[in-house]
């Protein structure tokens, strides 16, 4: 008792120390999160960027991993019993001096696995009581358990790129997290190089989960297997079939042979219970599993025979009794009916056998192999000249549209635009998150008219809207708004585990004895079944059918010509004569336009003023007038084509924002010309920087007479301009200045 007090206090000092608390994901990280289902309760975000990194977390509740710990407790604790009972003294003889160790051992293991906070507060992978015995693989166990039961495999196309394992990184509340982070650049890179037919930035990822009790029974068969290929198979054959020998001279010798097994047995014991076994998975021999479909129809056949001779007896000894005579030949006519009975019974029977235990080493092997896909999911990457919209629903909660931001999940109307209005040049999945294996689903999709006015043009004129206008745009409101703002203006491990026998001199135990009886029964069960060296390792294999996944479909933005409404029906067709849809939505594409009309109001920096002579009527009249403040329309050309519906301050695409402005005075066209350089703080409304260039009028005069006029441009001078959409000017006007 105080060795098992000391190795769980050495435990809890050395390993187990509390998970670390709940962690922000690092700057720059996008997250997605499963629940340990396998359901995304966490979403990627609409645009994925290359170089961002994406983590991949599974939460999983603390009472989860307890269920987990607990049923490897169970095999333990079980074997526990059974080792304590009347085997014990047989072990102790079969097995030799290393058995004592091994049953302590393995009550050191079952009371540290016992503690109330084993699973919750590890945090190393292994402590020195869980791999104190090399045939109990408790500390393989545990760290299967934490480190590496959740994976993650990155797929372009059918080529596997990488596969990640998650691993525990910290507790929150009842939860623990598994998680690793994976960044795409350099992916789509090595896409290429493996000459894939599907796009660089097209990505399957795959969550799966390595079950670590399963996945500990595998990876320990495969390695007790290498550990016994040493032991002579001819040995343990003569061991076998002489172990029930009453002679004491043959017993031993072949109780001898077998020792040579005690690592097996004793490798196997927590396995079984407490039972030794010479075949963990009852699987039939070599010659039984690739012969086995010949013997059943041999015996089919031969079974076939005998009710044939079973019916021509039965014949016969009908008419031997009715003629009374050759009572001999009915005598034996009778025993061979009998014969052929037993004969029908002992093959219906051993064919039942050979059937049953091949169904059951078949499925339990396959179950143990078996690696389940819990989701199936796409990831599309984007640059700054390709850029793939994941438009997301989520099956799991009523086909809601996904537009929270997955890495604060603060819901916020850029998001939400993000995944409604999209540029025509941009590619757009439907991608319906959580679909269950069973649900079948179509995303239907109808064009309707849209008109993609900047929102702050249409948000504004609506605004003015609402004022009776009676009045047409006239030069005297124009010139009114010129004056008001001039105002303004001037205001300023791995290998074999076993090497041979355990416990040095094999023990002498006695004929008819316990072992004895123990060892002829384990050889009359062999009988048909694999030996350990005729046994095959189990290959793990990827499970076909996966829990979850996500649908997708391109969007059809390509088959008419921006802007346009993209109407979307999600239709669940499992059974195609009850369709129906589940959910609607939409998408707004965007016409991308080189070229826009704007008006609005220019500001000279320093105003200049121009004379004007006006000779009429004999009359020698001059005025003065400058370019202080001017209404202007013009052109702003956008190297990159702009996007009207890129409606938020923060713009999506920054550099669609800038143009080259040129334009004109609006009442006197002739009289001013502007050229600069503009950005659209929302489409719609833009600020521009410049130079003016002025209408400059040279007077040659005689006598209270012009002689001679020259015109020429000059330049006025930096100006500074507020632009609208006309359309929005136009109601300014109006509205204020009539």
């Amino acid at each position: 008792m105080t060795r098992k007090i000391f190795l769980i206090t050495l435990l809890s000092l050395w390993c187990c120390k509390p998970l670390a608390a709940q962690q922000k994901a690092p700057r720059g990280q996008m997250q997605i999160v499963f629940d340990s289902e396998g359901k995304i309760i966490a979403f990627p975000p609409a645009v994925l960027k290359q170089r961002k990194e994406v983590a991949f977390k599974v939460k999983v509740p603390m009472a989860y991993l307890v269920k987990e710990n607990s049923q490897f407790l169970k095999y333990l604790q079980q074997t526990q019993k059974t080792v304590d009972g009347t085997v014990n003294t047989v072990y102790t003889c079969l097995l030799g001096s290393a058995y004592t160790n091994y049953k302590s051992d393995l009550d050191d293991i079952v009371s540290a696995m016992e503690a109330k906070d084993f699973v919750t507060s590890q945090q190393q992978l292994t402590a020195p009581v869980l791999d104190a015995n090399k045939y109990i693989p408790a500390g393989d166990f545990v760290r299967r358990m934490l480190d590496s039961q959740f994976q993650v495999k990155i797929y372009n196309g059918a080529t596997l790129l990488v596969a990640i394992d998650l691993k525990r990184a910290y507790r929150a509340g009842d939860y623990v997290y598994f998680n690793a982070g994976k960044t795409f650049r350099g992916l789509d890179y090595k896409a290429q190089l493996e000459e894939s037919t599907t796009a660089a930035n097209e990505y399957k990822f795959v969550l799966q989960r390595h079950d670590p009790f399963n996945e500990t029974v595998v990876d320990w068969y495969k390695r007790t297997l290498e550990g016994i290929r040493q032991v002579d198979p001819e040995e343990i054959n003569s061991g076998l079939v002489h172990i029930g020998d009453p002679g004491a001279s043959v017993f031993n010798t072949s109780l001898r042979k077998l020792q040579q097994l005690n690592a097996w047995f004793t490798g196997w014991l927590w396995y079984t219970k407490g039972v030794l076994t010479l075949n963990p998975f009852a699987v039939p021999t070599e010659d039984a599993l690739t012969t086995l479909a010949d013997k059943i129809e041999e015996r089919t056949i031969h079974l076939a025979q005998l009710k044939e001779r079973e019916q021509f007896i039965d014949s016969c000894i009908a008419q031997l009794r009715a003629r009374e005579h050759n009572l001999d030949a009915l005598s034996r006519l009778q025993a061979e009916a009998g014969t052929v009975r037993l004969g029908i019974k002992n093959d219906s029977a051993k064919l039942s056998t050979l059937n049953e235990a091949y169904a059951a080493s078949t499925t339990l092997q396959a179950k143990l192999a078996r690696v389940p896909q819990l989701y199936s999911g796409m990831l599309y990457t984007s640059t700054l000249g390709n850029i793939t919209v994941m438009k997301q629903f989520d099956a799991a909660v009523k086909y809601r549209l996904v537009y929270k931001n997955a890495h604060t999940f603060i819901v916020n109307k850029w998001s939400k635009e993000r995944v409604t209005e999209v540029p025509e040049n941009e590619k757009v999945m439907l991608m319906v998150e959580n679909t269950p294996t069973s649900v079948k689903l179509n995303i239907d999709e109808k064009r309707q008219d849209f008109d993609d006015l900047e929102a702050f043009t249409k948000l504004a004129t609506e605004l003015l809207a609402k004022v009776d206008f009676t009045s047409a745009l006239s030069a005297t409101s124009v010139s009114g708004l010129e004056a008001f703002t001039r105002a303004l203006a001037n205001k300023g491990g791995a290998g074999a585990v076993f090497g041979g026998p355990i416990g040095g001199k094999p023990a002498n135990c006695a004929v008819g004895g316990l072992a004895q009886d123990m060892l002829v029964l384990l050889a009359a069960k062999a009988d048909g079944f694999a030996l350990p060296h005729d046994l095959e390792p189990i290959t793990l294999k990827d499970a076909t059918t996966t829990d979850y996944s996500a649908y997708v479909q391109q969007a059809a933005l390509d088959k008419y010509e921006a802007p346009f409404r993209d109407s979307i029906s999600i239709q669940d067709v499992t059974k195609p004569s009850a369709a129906k849809d589940v959910a609607k939505s939409f998408l707004k594409i965007g016409a991308l336009r080189h070229a826009q009309i704007a008006a609005g109001i220019a500001i000279a920096r320093k105003p200049v003023s121009t004379n004007t002579i006006d000779t009429s009527g004999n009359g020698f009249r001059v005025s003065a007038s400058d370019n202080a403040s001017n209404a202007i329309v013009g052109f702003k050309l956008y190297p990159l084509k702009t996007y009207n519906r890129d409606n938020s301050i923060i713009p999506r695409y920054p550099l669609r924002r800038l143009s080259v402005f040129g334009g004109f005075d609006m009442l006197h066209p002739l009289n001013n010309f502007y050229l600069g350089g503009a950005y659209d703080i929302v489409p719609g409304l833009a600020f521009t920087v410049g130079n003016n260039y002025y209408k400059q009028m040279a007077y040659t005069v005689a006598n209270n007479k012009v002689t001679d006029t020259k015109t020429r441009y000059a330049s006025g001078g930096t100006f500074y301009a507020v632009t609208v959409n006309p359309i929005l000017f136009v109601q300014i006007i109006k509205t204020f200045f009539k």
